[in-house]
């Protein structure tokens, strides 16, 4: 029975996967789960849409790059029938022998320009794709032995694993990159150059639905401005801000519901806090030794900046921001 021994491995993969270096987590994870799966070679692939686009992050597994050159150049997803399965079917396993039968795969230029010179004689191909942030992750097993072909049970133990191989992964990669940085509950992501996302923290993604219900990811909802790996990037969002600040070949997004009383200037914020509570121009500006036209400036300076009109909305907004 595979059961307790799934058990066993995925403990094993939540125990450990905080103290793995990050470039080597794939392969540790994998190595772990040849326990219970007998495999060869693997590849482990974040992609922007599923294979339709360039992936984000390819990494392979006792595999040569040259396997995915070959690929992309003699086959394409399109031509691959248990990619476009797999790609139909979220997060179930498939097998060769559920999309035609192996004798007739033998015969297709899949197998004759591709698999065969590499090895690979029997996959088993799943892409799990994030309900909420549809962030898609493509992870193929892979036998030489056309002979030894993965069984039932090697198809439903490999379906049970990739969802805690990928929650893995994005514990890791939080662990390795941020260390003791990230405090508890902070609404976190990780995105390449062009905002395409590669995991967020579950507070991230309800922060982020909360003001954009039809937000369907992968990538940041606009006006994410491209990033040249170098500078801090700030937006905002229906009331919501973002950060995006180089992180290794990342960049970590931190988000957070914004508090419009940051858009004020340490004077005009003095002054708004005094409005707030219930002084007079003359003695705003007594106390801050300005005159009173200096302060109505400033007070229309900050219904400008914060969009209001009167007293009592920023009365409102100072107790909904500072209390």
């Amino acid at each position: 029975m595979l059961g307790p021994q799934l058990n066993e491995v995925i403990l094993k993969i939540y125990q450990n996967c905080r103290d793995i270096p990050v470039h080597d987590f794939k392969d540790w994870a994998m190595t772990t789960v040849q326990s219970v799966i007998a495999f060869d070679s693997g590849l482990w692939a974040n992609a922007q849409n599923v294979f339709s686009e360039a992936f984000n992050s390819v990494h392979l597994f006792h595999l040569g790059w040259d396997v995915i050159e070959n690929y992309t150049r003699e086959i394409g997803v399109e031509n691959d029938l248990l990619a476009q399965a797999a790609i139909a079917n979220p997060g179930r396993t498939m097998i060769m022998d559920e999309v035609m039968p192996y004798d007739e795969f033998t015969t297709i230029p899949m197998y004759l320009n591709h698999c065969r010179h590499f090895g690979l004689e029997q996959a088993l191909c799943t892409c799990h794709v994030s309900s909420i942030t549809h962030i898609p992750t493509a992870i193929s097993f892979f036998r030489s032995d056309h002979d030894r072909p993965f069984s039932e049970s090697d198809r439903r133990a490999k379906e049970i694993l990739v969802p805690h191989m990928v929650e893995a992964m994005r514990i890791n990669l939080f662990a390795s990159l941020l260390g003791t940085e990230a405090r508890q509950g902070e609404a976190l992501a990780f995105c390449d150059a062009r905002g395409v996302l590669y995991e967020t923290t579950p507070i991230f993604n309800a922060l982020v639905t909360a003001v954009c219900p039809d937000w369907r990811g992968p990538r940041l909802e606009p006006p994410c401005t491209p990033m040249d790996g170098v500078s801090t990037v700030r937006w905002s969002l229906n009331g919501l801000t973002f950060e995006a600040s180089p992180c290794r070949d990342l960049f970590l997004v931190r988000a957070k519901r914004e508090n419009v009383l940051e858009r004020l200037s340490p004077r005009q914020l003095a002054v708004a806090e005094m409005l707030a509570r219930g002084k007079q121009y003359k003695d705003i500006g007594r106390a801050l030794g300005i005159s009173p036209s200096t302060v109505t400036k400033h007070v229309n300076q900050i219904h400008e900046r914060l969009e209001i009109r009167k007293r009592e909305e920023l009365v409102d907004l100072f107790n909904s921001k500072l209390h």
